[in-house]
């Protein structure tokens, strides 16, 4: 039976620091202890505080370890999961008043935000199509199914949707003209370009949360 949950960020900034060998250490450890089977290690998309990784989360508890080296991480099994006891000097503390965060909640970098594209990435195993199915994955292409093409680019267009590039086209006349155009077979492209210097948005969602891309591109087709 699985108790604990040990989600490792697996984003670009992370892997560079050294989050392969920081989830060898995590999986060594749990072998060690004989609670292989009772804690699944998982990387996920990237979480997002970048300047903080590698990054290591405890469910079901949410304690939000970071800067976690293969020096510290057999802590993170030996104190926590084993001993019940938080490893204080992985958590992160606030600049000025020093105040230590249990929970990536308490700290001001997530409390700010509000995920709308990016909800999944950083919370669950981009490979599996049951976690995404667990938090309402699919559930629209199989609302798009009962619907008319006409009446899925009517909601877009109603919805404001626009395309996350620069020029932020809104995608609902993007997919009017493209049903309008001349022509058969229709292909859907998934255009996973960054051209701008220090942009990674698409990246993040395609490692991140790759089914929310199949879906999309199934509601499109």
């Amino acid at each position: 039976m699985i108790r604990n949950q040990l989600l490792v960020c697996a984003g670009g900034a992370c892997i560079t620091s050294g989050e392969k060998s920081v989830k060898d250490v995590l999986v060594d450890e749990l072998k060690k202890n004989g609670i292989e089977d009772e804690v699944q290690v998982i990387e996920t998309g990237c979480m997002g505080a970048c300047d903080l990784g590698p990054i290591v989360v405890v469910y079901p508890e949410g304690t939000f370890y970071q800067k976690v080296t293969v020096e510290n991480a057999g802590l993170i099994v030996n104190e926590h999961l084993v001993k019940g006891r938080t490893v204080s000097e992985l958590l992160y503390s606030e600049p000025t008043s020093e105040r230590k965060a249990q929970t990536s909640g308490d700290i001001p970098f997530y409390t700010r935000q509000v995920k709308r594209v990016l909800r999944n990435c950083g919370v669950i195993d981009p490979l599996s199509i049951e976690e995404y199915i667990a938090r309402d994955g699919y559930f629209a292409l199989g609302k798009a199914l009962e619907m008319t093409p006409d009446d899925i680019i009517g909601v877009v267009l109603d919805s404001g949707l626009r395309g996350r590039g620069g020029a932020g086209f809104p995608t609902g006349l993007k997919w009017k003209a493209t049903r309008a155009a001349q022509g058969s077979p229709k292909y859907v492209v998934c255009n996973g370009d960054e051209g701008d210097p220090g942009a990674f948005m698409d990246r993040s969602v395609l490692e991140g949360d790759p089914h929310s891309i199949i879906e999309a591109m199934a509601i499109a087709g």
